[in-house]
């Protein structure tokens, strides 16, 4: 099949979240099992460049820019980014399901990013089960900013907001792949297709801060100003 043929198959999937049946009668005319073959090989192409595409900024002009539109946000100095953690609903695995129970009894993906001031992901860490506790991969909780940039990731890829209903690797390749064409929207100047927030989008890092936690924020801050 073209090249191109494959990818807008691919995209629909990821734009829609649709049955892969229902992507192949509506794109192409073709089978489940033939759909399923290109989303996996367009997935993994683009989650081999997630490197290429998904990068902490070396350039110096583009940290200061970065550290000043951040300082007007939250009056904090030298930042560069921010962190937290999304999860991404999966089918029940066969393999080690009760690792992937989260705390509200889903099975899911828990996805830590880092985004940059202009909603652009500079990490992206796609491998944690969903009872991983999201403490034990961040411990800082600046959220308004990358939660804003976790809806409109899920609202561009409809696919993210549902339950994805294949393995825990191929869905953390699917996250990655659409990690990257999320980067690749914003350097294309592709604005969002729905200004309106999804529903009932999760709040993943309700209280995850222990006490000696809030004491070392406060003790840093303290030491800062």
């Amino acid at each position: 099949f073209a090249p191109i043929l494959q990818l807008l198959c691919a995209l629909r999937f990821y734009a829609t979240g649709s049955f892969q049946i229902v992507v192949g009668d509506s794109t192409a005319a073709l089978s489940q099992p033939t759909i399923s073959g290109i989303i996996r090989r367009v997935s993994l192409s683009l989650a081999k460049r997630i490197n290429e595409y998904i990068k902490y900024p070396t350039n110096q002009h583009v940290l200061n820019e970065s550290r000043v539109k951040f300082y007007k946000i939250a009056e904090f100095p030298k930042v560069t980014g921010v962190i937290n953690c999304t999860h991404i609903c999966i089918q029940k695995p066969h393999e080690h399901e009760y690792a992937y129970v989260d705390r509200s009894s889903n099975h899911s993906i828990n996805v830590q990013a880092v985004c940059d001031n202009k909603g652009k992901f500079i990490d992206v860490v796609a491998k944690w089960p969903g009872s991983t506790h999201d403490a034990r991969i961040l411990r800082e909780k600046t959220r308004v900013i990358i939660e804003q940039v976790f809806r409109r990731w899920k609202r561009r890829f409809h696919l993210l907001h549902g339950e994805i209903r294949m393995t825990p690797e191929r869905t953390c390749t699917l996250v990655a792949a659409c990690a990257v064409l999320h980067n690749l929207a914003i350097q294309l100047n592709d604005g969002d297709m729905d200004e309106n927030p999804i529903e009932n989008d999760e709040n993943d890092n309700e209280d995850i801060v222990a006490e000696n936690n809030f004491q070392f924020r406060d003790d840093f801050a303290f030491r800062l100003f």
